[in-house]
């Protein structure tokens, strides 16, 4: 083969693949707009296109080696975003701003080291909250899987596009199940903390301030971890879980039946097992349930075990008296 032909063919794949990442961003943010149209609990948001011109142009004047991918994915969208949290996202891309130089884009300590010639990684997403990266020198794209570990990336758009779609066909799938299970909690005596819930986050593409609600679970569900674990949980607990499977909001936080799954659980005091089910501080102070007797108790960031107030109380009056707050000086 001829250095043309060579030539002729690189070009011929990189284009091929340019089209694909573009089709399969553009079907990421097809699904996740009818997403939002029937799951309240899912936010999406995508920003207006961005040239290809100019991105190169930046690329050039700064002499930053942009992905290929990265640049195809802004000219469908410059920044996206989506899941039940604008704040985490199962999927998020960061936006670009073309205007900016390089001291609006990196550290002090990155600019050291584009002078220097140093090669190091910037973030510009992550998927299901493990970030992605890029070298700034040669443009190889990485996902951080664990903490400092990077797994280069061959193919973008197999390896990160298409999960995020068969993950959002999935729950566009299951999205007639969660509203119907949420239209049987009408009744469930938890059901006006969600609706205020709601109200606080607002009808917008993206909640008003930081709220998770994850679609719910049902009674087979919930069994099901019951019968796994070999105990019951608290009833107050069980409601909640009927509406939203995994919440935040407020610095509080209460987990999924998967997250218990994966073992929230303290070291025994005095022999009793206890579970956390909430955090109600951020980083500490926790609320748990004697695995025993079902009963609660607040585990502090001392390493002690308090009276608790109870499920509702721990959780729903602080938060809302939070969030009234946190709106009021907005």
């Amino acid at each position: 083969m001829s250095l043309i032909d060579k030539i002729s063919s690189i070009m011929t794949k990189k284009s091929t693949e340019n089209k694909l990442i573009k089709e399969k961003m553009s079907r990421i943010i097809e699904l996740s707009e009818e997403i939002q149209k029937k799951a309240r609990w899912w936010y999406c948001a995508a920003g207006k296109p961005v040239s290809h011109e100019k991105l190169e142009e930046w690329k050039k004047k700064y002499n930053i080696s942009l992905p290929s991918e990265y640049i195809d994915i802004l000219t469908v969208a410059n920044g996206f975003t989506v899941d039940y949290s604008s704040t985490v996202g199962y999927f998020r891309i960061e936006s670009f701003d073309t205007e900016r130089d390089l001291e609006q884009c990196f550290t002090v300590n990155q600019l050291n080291m584009l002078k220097k010639k140093i090669p190091f990684k910037s973030c510009f997403g992550w998927i299901n909250h493990h970030c992605l990266y890029f070298d700034v020198f040669s443009g190889q794209v990485f996902i951080e899987y664990e903490r400092c570990k990077y797994q280069p990336v061959k193919d973008l758009a197999e390896e990160v596009l298409e999960p995020v779609i068969k993950h959002l066909e999935k729950e566009l799938a299951n999205s007639e199940k969660y509203r119907l299970l949420l239209e049987e909690s009408r009744n469930n005596p938890l059901r006006p903390m969600y609706d205020r819930l709601l109200e606080f986050a607002g009808d917008g593409p993206l909640p008003k301030m930081n709220i998770v609600l994850e679609p719910p679970a049902d009674e087979e569900a919930l069994c099901r971890w019951e019968a796994e674990n070999g105990m019951k949980l608290p009833q107050e607990y069980r409601n909640w879980v009927k509406i939203s499977n995994g919440s935040e909001f407020g610095h509080k936080f209460i987990l999924s039946l998967d997250a218990l799954r994966k073992g929230y659980k303290l070291d025994p005091i005095d022999g009793v097992e206890y579970v956390i089910l909430a955090g109600l501080t951020g980083c500490f102070d926790y609320l748990v349930f004697n695995s025993q007797t079902g009963e609660y108790a607040v585990y502090t960031e001392d390493f002690e075990l308090e009276e608790s107030a109870g499920f509702e109380e721990e959780i729903f009056e602080d938060a809302f008296e939070y969030m009234e707050e946190h709106m009021e000086e907005e």
